[in-house]
């Protein structure tokens, strides 16, 4: 091939493609919205600042320190229509609530829980699984793959709120730490919030890095955390008090730090404000400190949780106390203070209910 049977090419080629293109543009049609004709709207809270209605909400920690039994005590609220701390005396309109559970029995953890708490369970429901017909007798695990799914439940239980608990076990068949794979899911997640008029809220572990700022400490892509309005961590304060605090707000000012008890008779009670940061909750020496004193007292709280709802197998305690980094020595020592003895039925070595 000559040069001018080459430069003849090339120009052919270059009108092929410019063809192409203008082909392509035609039936490309972009959605523009110009922005003086959209009417503002404020953003409404479920409880304000820390769950905004029709937005993500996380809701993050370490393992045993009362994620869920928070979570819990705000369905108790919404199914009663109870105050929440900073709200006024004429609480919440009672609706319903769609909770999912991967880590929690409905019978022997979560139905006690709430009984305890004095909610209204009839307006609690919990999706398990879903089935493609009346007649398909074995359920489906749910995953946020099925987003239908979950728009057709929304239309049955109408709630107020969703708990996904813990996101990471609804996640799907996606690696968590992609952000190329995790957005496309929070943001069809994020729309439902809004189609919807729902606070959904998702509950995820912290990760195991150290010094990294709290928008960083939550499992998975950072893109989790951006697509969430609102962003809560449950810990411990330098004190050893429970607390729940405000780590991102993107509705509202930060609310504040606020305390909190898990107690036996009552499950979550409310214990007051506290001046302490997302920060110092993180810095808690008793989280990752060689301090007796400070790990023991978080053992013992430990145990007073793990062993509110009933007696647990002793290999059962040890996992859950090993995934929170309680070392085995500290747990007896915390056995021993609280002063109970294991007991044995049919071979199986159980620690009683405290």
């Amino acid at each position: 091939m000559n040069i001018d049977e080459l430069a003849a090419r090339c120009v052919d080629e270059e009108e092929r493609h410019k063809k192409e293109q203008k082909k392509m543009k035609a039936k490309l049609i972009p959605s523009i919205i110009n922005l003086a004709d959209v009417e503002p709207e404020e953003v409404k809270f479920l409880w304000e600042p820390y769950i905004p209605i029709g937005k993500l909400t996380l809701l993050e920690g370490d393992p045993g320190l009362g994620k869920t039994f928070l979570a819990l005590s705000i369905c108790a609220a919404i199914s009663k229509g109870w105050s929440l701390p900073g709200q006024d005396s004429i609480g919440m309109q009672v609706k319903n609530v769609l909770f999912m559970s991967a880590e929690d029995g409905l019978s022997d953890t979560l139905a006690p829980r709430l009984e305890r708490m004095g909610a209204d369970r009839s307006k609690i429901y919990c999706m398990t699984g879903w089935r493609k017909s009346e007649d398909q007798e074995q359920e489906q695990a749910f995953t946020l793959a099925d987003i239908s799914v979950l728009r057709i439940a929304l239309e049955k239980v109408k709630p107020i709120m969703v708990v996904i608990d813990p996101l990471q076990a609804y996640i799907g068949d996606i690696d968590l730490h992609r952000a190329n794979e995790t957005r496309p899911v929070m943001m069809r997640l994020a729309q439902v919030a809004e189609e919807y008029e729902c606070a959904i809220m998702s509950i995820r572990h912290l990760s195991k890095s150290e010094g990294s700022k709290a928008l960083y400490r939550g499992i998975g892509s950072i893109d989790l955390t951006a697509a969430a309005r609102s962003v809560i961590l449950v810990g411990e304060e330098p004190s050893g008090k429970k607390a729940m605090a405000h780590t991102k707000s993107s509705c509202a000012e930060k609310g504040a730090t606020l305390n909190f008890n898990i107690e036996p008779e009552k499950g979550l009670v409310w214990t007051g404000t506290s001046n302490c940061t997302v920060e110092d909750i993180l810095a808690t020496p008793g989280r990752n400190s060689k301090d007796k004193k400070a790990e023991l007292d978080r053992a013992i709280e430990f145990l007073n949780e793990v062993l509110s709802d009933g007696p647990v197998t002793a290999n059962e305690v040890k996992m859950q106390a090993e995934q929170v980094g309680i070392k085995k020595r500290t747990l007896e020592r915390a056995k021993t203070k609280l002063g109970f003895r294991a007991f044995s039925n049919d071979g199986t070595w159980y620690w009683p209910q405290l």
